[in-house]
């Protein structure tokens, strides 16, 4: 009990830490999370209960302390769940945040593997000054959160029959202080961060012995304009320089397009469809 409570107070601590600076305009704090599935269509009639239905996905951005939140809402018609999706989706963020103020950015999140913490995601931010920080298992308590249940009590008693309409009830579900932003994404939005020949780190696992720390114990990693990455076990620890060796990559920032054509869904998907 008196661990939960500790690890509860350390990710308020810190998150409340880094908002108040962003306040300051010391830095720039965001959140990131994906909302939970939803299918389309997604109607109350009966007659579509057992027929197959399209996924529909929303990757959500929030700052901390302009309360500006951004929806990223695609569906499997034009995109699988990979790493490079939620990638695409992060960096066009915080692309746009740099092109505003050259100020650090810092991203808070859960430990979601490959949503989050991994190695094609690292490589994505290496040409960005970002801190990732990931808040322990078990109290992810973010802002993404309260804007996830915004949006959902927005369509909760309306069908809808396209994904973009999503989108559409998303910009409608808050009108103070400004209305939730939202993009509709088709397969030409996403980019490969995943291609072996651009990838400067092949892992950011901070260590190879066993018994070295894993992936999934970092708390912090810190994004350097040359090319390292620091890291943290503990918000409270020193920062170090990871281990692994980075491959020279000349032009790591050109990714390719993650698709060159717009993927298939199955056969009796599209006929119940």
């Amino acid at each position: 009990m008196k661990n939960t409570l500790k690890g509860s107070a350390r990710n308020r601590n810190e998150k409340q830490k880094d908002k108040d600076a962003a306040k300051e305009e010391i830095c720039d704090t965001v959140c990131s999370d994906l909302m939970a599935v939803e299918c389309i269509p997604n109607i109350r009639a009966s007659s579509a209960y057992y027929k197959l239905k399209l996924t529909a996905h929303n990757f959500t951005v929030c700052n901390l302390a302009t309360h500006d939140a951004m929806a990223y809402w695609f569906d499997e018609s034009d995109c699988s769940m990979s790493a490079s999706i939620f990638a695409s989706c992060l960096v066009d963020y915080l692309s746009e945040l740099l092109n505003q103020s050259l100020k650090t950015i810092i991203v808070y999140s859960d430990g979601c593997g490959y949503q989050n913490q991994n190695s094609i995601l690292s490589n994505a931010l290496l040409h960005l000054s970002v801190v990732r920080k990931y808040l322990e298992k078990g109290h992810t308590q973010m802002e993404c959160d309260s804007a996830h249940s915004t949006i959902e009590r927005n369509y909760k008693n309306i069908d809808v029959y396209l994904p973009s309409q999503y989108s559409i009830h998303t910009i409608a579900a808050r009108k103070f202080p400004t209305p939730y932003r939202s993009r509709f994404l088709d397969h030409t939005f996403f980019k490969d961060f995943s291609d072996e020949k651009m990838m400067v780190y092949k892992s950011i696992r901070p260590g190879h012995r066993p018994g070295d720390p894993t992936v999934n114990e970092l708390r912090w990693i810190q994004y350097e304009t040359t090319g390292l990455i620091y890291y943290k076990i503990n918000f409270e620890d020193d920062l170090q320089l990871l281990p692994t060796r980075p491959t020279n990559v000349t032009h790591y920032n050109s990714f390719p397009n993650l698709y060159q054509s717009r993927p298939k869904i199955t056969k009796d998907k599209w006929t119940d469809l």
